[in-house]
């Protein structure tokens, strides 16, 4: 009897049991994400180019998809690259969670700055590599995303660039304390929004321009450009 999955967010695999060959992902929606990858594969055209020969190879029954375990949306990535740093998931065309996604569903892109103790980036792979290697694009991003979480003594014994940087000390400190964050740009588009709607009436003649405000002139001409 097969168990029923719950449309919830968390890790899974896709395992061919002959070969012990999986594939491993993130979802927020397990339940859609397992009938996305089967009619995929069914009609030919899953995206991960080994998995869909080896499903060709065989059939359906070959194949089984598993919950590995659950958990909050924000932290999908982190949980799915301490899976792939195992080293087991050799269908992942990338050892690395925020690669891109393959088929069915595209993870939300994160526009904006990531901060670090290191500078600002505009990306989590500039960020990894400006590291020097202490630290992962998982990492950096679920410390940019959640910088008030304390940082732990777990973390910072799984951490190389907590240990090459500071002592036993920062434990109980937020990453935020030490120069993690995040400015999202879509905040900033929002709030300029905002400020645009300040005025919405229809300028019709050059006097009726003249007659507004230095400020409100700015403001109209934000919102016609």
């Amino acid at each position: 009897m097969k168990m029923k999955i719950a449309p919830v967010s968390g890790i899974y695999e896709i395992r061919e049991v002959s070969s012990n060959t999986a594939y491993v992902g993130r979802t927020c929606n397990l339940r859609k994400r397992k009938a996305q990858h089967f009619t995929a594969l069914r009609n030919g055209y899953h995206s991960n180019k080994p998995l869909q020969a080896a499903y060709d190879a065989s059939d359906e029954e070959a194949f089984e998809f598993t919950v590995l375990e659950y958990g909050n949306s924000d932290e999908l990535a982190a949980l799915e690259q301490r899976y792939l740093d195992s080293g087991d998931y050799h269908f992942n065309r990338s050892n690395d969670a925020l690669a891109s996604c393959g088929v069915g569903e595209a993870h939300a892109r994160h526009v904006g700055m990531f901060s670090t103790p290191w500078g600002v980036f505009p990306s989590t792979y500039q960020a990894a590599e400006a590291s020097g290697g202490l630290m992962s694009q998982a990492s950096i991003w679920t410390h940019c995303k959640r910088p008030d979480v304390a940082i732990s003594k777990q973390a910072y014994g799984n951490s190389v660039f907590l240990q090459t940087r500071y002592s036993e000390a920062v434990i109980g400190d937020t990453w935020e304390a030490i120069g993690f964050g995040f400015n999202d740009k879509n905040d900033n588009k929002q709030e300029k929004e905002e400020m645009t709607n300040v005025i919405d009436f229809p300028i019709r003649s050059e006097n009726e321009f003249e007659d507004l405000s230095l400020s409100e002139r700015q403001i109209l001409i934000c919102k016609i450009t």
